[in-house]
């Protein structure tokens, strides 16, 4: 008996489906890890003293910088005695708005709070340039009482393009496009937390080893990712050919 040649038709339909698994397999490769502005502390317990907030973010443009990023802090639980850290090369703006009530602070009576800052690049040598990313810190004498905070930012680009980061996410929605960063705090004397990053992160790399465990994470998702897209395509090849394989003649 000789051996059975697969028809063109068979042949054809294994050659598409290898190519279009290669060309699944290249495109996760290639695709860029989502990048958000997002925001982390050195500290997340509620009503905590001597907190530093850093924002994270990401130049996603090929053809562009950032150039400046605006960030709004909340009125409703408002962040006492804000000072920003200062970047060199880079302008900072403050805009502050009266507490109501007051808050007391020691012996003090704190009357009002910043609640939006602004970072703008003094030139093009000073932006935040493409594929690369920086950070941007703010001291918090005190922090609120609140589960979370969430923060609106707002970054320019180089050729005038405004990205808002303002969106808020809803229980059982996908993830909006653009989210606002959101600082998720615990309990008071839970302690500190541990570098993390994402949409909304609760503690934001700072140092070297906690950027090299935000790019582990980020590298894992991916290849899950891309082992999923992979046993996806073969199994579904696999139930296709099954499906129009021909009892052998005898």
């Amino acid at each position: 008996m000789s051996a059975r040649v697969p028809t063109r038709s068979r042949w054809s339909r294994r050659v598409a489906l290898t190519g279009l698994t290669t060309a699944l397999l290249t495109g996760a490769l290639a695709a860029p890890a989502l990048a958000h502005v997002t925001v982390g502390a050195d500290n997340l317990a509620r009503g905590a003293d001597g907190t530093t907030i850093t924002f994270k973010v990401p130049t996603e443009s090929d053809t562009a910088t950032t150039t400046k990023l605006q960030v709004e802090l909340p009125t409703a639980t408002p962040l006492i005695g804000v000072t920003p850290e200062e970047r060199p090369g880079w302008k900072i703006d403050l805009k502050t708005s009266p507490l109501n009530p007051p808050v007391k602070s020691g012996d003090d009576t704190i009357t009002d709070t910043v609640t939006e800052i602004t970072w703008t690049a003094d030139g093009a040598a000073d932006a935040i340039p493409s594929d690369t990313f920086s950070t941007f810190a703010i001291s918090v004498g005190t922090m609120p009482d609140t589960a979370a905070v969430t923060f609106k930012a707002l970054q320019t680009y180089s050729n005038g393009q405004l990205v808002r980061w303002i969106g808020l996410q809803q229980p059982g929605q996908p993830e909006p496009d653009n989210p606002a960063p959101v600082l998720t705090l615990t309990a008071a004397g839970a302690g500190t937390a541990s570098a993390t990053a994402g949409p909304s992160v609760s503690s934001a790399p700072t140092t070297a080893a906690a950027t090299a465990r935000t790019t582990g994470s980020d590298t894992t998702a991916r290849v899950l990712a891309i082992v999923a897209i992979v046993l996806a395509v073969l199994f579904g090849a696999g139930g296709f050919l099954l499906g129009r394989r021909k009892p052998r003649a005898m």
